[in-house]
């Protein structure tokens, strides 16, 4: 288990180092090897039927072929492997003494301070992680809200312009306005009707200086009340 980990961890740094994996040199061997032996004997199987004439029949070609190209893809296959092992042992095999650059902060620690270091970094790395994680729920959380406050304003705005033509339809943006102005009618009449309730009590009417008989107040009073229910009345019909 220690020796597998120990390979695994020489490999990662053999790809560090160069900026590739040796194996895929290989493997990218073995594979055009291998196609050009498909393709020669693609080649070899056309000119065998041309010079034979017929001789040989298709199927027993075919199989002479298939034969013949799984002997050369195993032999292929068995020694660029053994080339593979001495490559790695060999050519992309890393000395001790080599180190890397991004490694120099460790050159000249001892193994305690050393894994004091690799502790205290991979503590701050796991803080980063949960940061970054938690910045991600926010954003996807923050997202679907905006979403949701897009889809409120937009059944606001539908709304309020169904409302507008139907308005528009039925003729009730005049009777807003009309309404509007009776209102301010009527809120005029209740402030006289108020200065006459005030005259009623005693209060001189400072314009004149002179009293009004109580039969005159009176008759004010009943044709301002009149007036107010009458506008009133239209008020409440408009807005029916």
């Amino acid at each position: 288990m220690e020796s597998s980990q120990r390979a695994q961890v020489e490999k990662e740094y053999t790809i560090q180092h160069f900026g590739f994996d040796p194996n895929i040199l290989v493997e990218e061997l073995t594979s055009f090897s291998l196609d050009t032996l498909s393709s020669l004997l693609d080649q070899a199987k056309v000119q065998i039927k041309t010079k034979t004439s017929g001789k040989f029949k298709d199927e027993e070609l075919d199989k002479g072929i298939q034969a013949l190209q799984e002997k050369y893809s195993e032999y292929f296959e068995r020694n660029l492997e053994t080339l593979g092992g001495y490559l790695d042992k060999n050519v992309f095999k890393i000395p001790n003494h080599v180190l890397l650059p991004q490694d120099a902060a460790w050159n000249g620690l001892s193994l305690q301070v050393a894994k004091s270091r690799l502790t205290a970094v991979t503590m701050e790395m796991e803080k980063m992680r949960e940061k970054y994680k938690s910045c991600l729920y926010k954003k996807t959380y923050f997202r679907s809200y905006l979403d949701k406050l897009k889809q409120i304003c937009t059944s606001q705005e539908e709304t309020i312009q169904q409302e507008v033509e139907l308005k528009e339809k039925h003729g009730l943006i005049e009777g807003e306005e009309t309404v509007l102005f009776l209102a301010s009618q009527a809120s005029k009449l209740q402030s006289t009707l108020a200065s006459l309730n005030q005259l009623g009590q005693g209060t001189k009417r400072p314009a004149s200086g002179s009293e009004i008989s109580r039969d005159k107040r009176h008759k004010l009073e009943l044709d301002f009340k009149t007036k107010l229910t009458s506008v009133k009345a239209a008020q409440l019909s408009c807005a029916q």
